[in-house]
């Protein structure tokens, strides 16, 4: 947790999270949608310079991936 905490801080993700809620929700199918998270995962974790996996997680235990 406190790696987590450290790495990526529960603040800063969900200030940069909100702009793909929508483009989620708009996602038509189960394959969009799953495409799309990928997508997002993988642009987080670019921006705070972690794995995909950690950023996976940490979305995860911030209830922020629906």
């Amino acid at each position: 947790a406190f790696a987590a905490e450290l790495l990526l801080p529960a603040a800063e993700v969900r200030t940069e999270c909100p702009g793909a809620e929508p483009l989620l929700r708009r996602a038509l199918g189960q394959r969009e949608r799953e495409d799309l998270l990928r997508q997002v995962v993988a642009d987080l974790a670019r921006t705070f310079q972690v794995s995909q996996t950690a950023m996976r997680i940490r979305l995860e235990g911030l209830d922020l991936l629906h």
